[in-house]
């Protein structure tokens, strides 16, 4: 829940003997109090120097619809730039709790490219590690993204579309380490490395990618909006070319799912293509 602020009025206190007080009725319904901001009487009334501020909160389900509406605005001009390549993405990513230590995860996607209507399809199985807090040992139970500091992913997918099922196979080795900012930011940086097999051919894809986010809750939903940009090498072509921008919101439905809708553009510098626009749907379950 957001911090509730406590009132400005000087001294801290209420003189209920100043003459230039305003006498303001409480209204109880959708309100939230600030705690030690006025005092209350008999005849439901406070006494104050300033106007109280009341807050009004949105909560449960139509906080998720709003912030799906406001997503649905920011995708709007991509929507509407019909001569851009578009692709629409779908992910289920599942993580299962093995110990304090690491966790198992599995991921599939459907991405569908248009115009060509190409849809390709990824699955994937993951172990995360991660390391005991020393210090902070209350973080020992934190949740992965947001309380652990550094924790490394290794495992290995399938790649493929209709009509060559699973011709690419990848293991992949990463690294994510997240540091605190003033303000409440985070920056969260992952280095990733794939190692590709595509129809017998080897190669190798290094990425790097900076992630600016904030975490905070709105009448008791948590959100993580974000930004982050990636860079790709690839190794066929020794040169780094492929440029991906990133932004979306997390949203917390229970303690076992999340929801995060994103926008991204896509710069490619060998495909034939170009630029690419990519709207996706992430549902994350947690067990």
């Amino acid at each position: 829940m957001p911090a509730q602020h406590e009132a400005n009025l000087p001294g801290g206190t209420v003189n209920p003997g100043m003459q230039d007080h305003r006498q303001l009725p409480i209204y109880r319904r959708g309100a939230e109090y600030h705690p030690g901001s006025v005092r209350a009487c008999q005849h439901s009334t406070v006494t104050c120097r300033r106007p109280i501020r009341m807050r009004f909160a949105l909560r449960g389900p139509g906080l998720a619809i709003l912030a799906l509406f406001a997503f649905a605005a920011l995708t709007a001009p991509v929507l509407a730039d019909d001569q851009q390549e578009k692709e629409y993405a779908s992910d289920m990513n599942a993580y299962f709790k093995l110990s304090d230590t690491s966790r198992l995860m599995l991921a599939v996607g459907v991405t569908k490219r248009q115009p060509d209507d190409l849809t390709r399809t990824v699955i994937g199985g993951y172990l995360d590690i991660t390391i005991n807090p020393i210090l902070r040992r209350y973080l020992r139970e934190a949740d992965w993204e947001r309380g652990r500091y550094f924790w490394i992913r290794v495992g290995g997918g399938l790649l493929g579309n209709y009509r060559v099922p699973f011709n690419e196979q990848r293991i992949v080795v990463e690294a994510t380490a997240r540091g605190q900012l003033p303000l409440d930011f985070w920056l969260v940086n992952r280095v990733h490395v794939d190692f590709r097999d595509v129809d017998g051919a080897y190669s190798r894809l290094y990425r790097e990618r900076p992630r600016l986010e904030r975490a905070f809750s709105i009448g008791g939903v948590p959100l993580l909006p974000y930004v982050q940009a990636e860079a790709t090498y690839d190794t066929r072509y020794e040169a780094w070319t492929r440029r991906l921008y990133q932004t979306g919101v997390e949203i917390g439905l229970s303690d076992h799912w999340r929801i995060e809708p994103y926008v991204a553009r896509q710069s490619d510098e060998v495909s034939a293509t170009g630029n690419l626009d990519r709207i996706g749907l992430t549902i994350k379950g947690y067990w």
